[in-house]
């Protein structure tokens, strides 16, 4: 597919043509050859023709692949790994892409190396469930989807952590961080229903009859994976319960400003 997509579109920039540092007028011609090199291995690996030579060949494309991606991560160079059309474009490389061109290398060794040997029948089982779980990875890493819960939509991996990155980054947080001084402690975090909600402790106005003050921002998750943030301010009370979470290294440094009196920028 990612051949076809080349011959195809023909000429499509990417982060590789500048760390190849190629023209485009012979970007075209170069990327019509790689994915017409790409569907003649492809058609030798799928029909068993010549197993040896389509190993090796499909084996140095991962090779090539890798390094080149590794180089335009390294280098910062700006655009996608310029693999298929319909994928999302991307600023910079990820490590998907590396991880996809990695998995065509050791599916080129894979097959160099069975290719000698003569597979009995009680081996095709296995084989099947290898090509298999290869198909499954890989497209795990070509398709682009929302990893978030079905019901909230909330992030499916570290979802305490992503809100509260969301919280910090908010503008209320930094409004609310300049009118009432330095974090004393927290956050607190519990979640309720679609909403995660930090409590942070400051100290409160010398003149109050109270010793400090809550900051509730509670984080709350729409459809569609929209987000809200919702903040409040409570004289004397506690935090609520829940699990003590870490800061983010911005915040810290933004509360560290305030003590000494400094406006903070972060």
């Amino acid at each position: 597919m990612a051949g076809a997509a080349k011959i195809w579109r023909g000429g499509a920039d990417s982060a590789i043509r500048r760390v190849l540092r190629i023209r485009p007028a012979r970007w075209r011609l170069l990327e019509c050859a790689a994915g017409t090199v790409e569907c003649a291995t492809a058609a030798a690996v799928c029909l068993g023709a010549a197993p040896v030579v389509a190993g090796s060949v499909m084996a140095a494309l991962g090779a090539v692949f890798t390094v080149l991606l590794v180089q335009a991560r390294r280098g910062r160079a700006p655009g996608g790994c310029g693999c298929l059309s319909w994928r999302r474009a991307a600023d910079r490389i990820t490590w998907r892409a590396i991880a996809r061109a990695g998995c065509v290398l050791a599916a080129g060794v894979a097959d160099l190396t069975a290719a000698p040997i003569a597979l009995r029948q009680a081996d095709h089982a296995w084989f099947a469930l290898g090509a298999l779980t290869a198909a499954l990875v890989y497209t795990l890493l070509s398709v682009q989807w929302p990893a978030r819960t079905l019901r909230c939509r909330r992030s499916l991996w570290f979802p305490a952590r992503n809100a509260l990155r969301t919280v910090a980054g908010n503008a209320m947080f930094g409004s609310f961080l300049d009118s009432h001084g330095p974090l004393l402690s927290g956050p607190r975090y519990r979640r309720v229903g679609c909403t995660d909600q930090f409590s942070f402790i400051v100290p409160a106005e010398a003149d109050s009859a109270v010793r400090h003050r809550e900051l509730l921002f509670d984080v709350v998750h729409g459809a569609a994976g929209a987000v809200a943030v919702r903040a409040a301010v409570r004289d004397g009370a506690r935090p609520a319960e829940g699990r003590l979470m870490k800061l983010p290294a911005t915040v810290r440094i933004r509360s560290a400003s305030k003590v000494t009196g400094h406006e903070a920028t972060t």
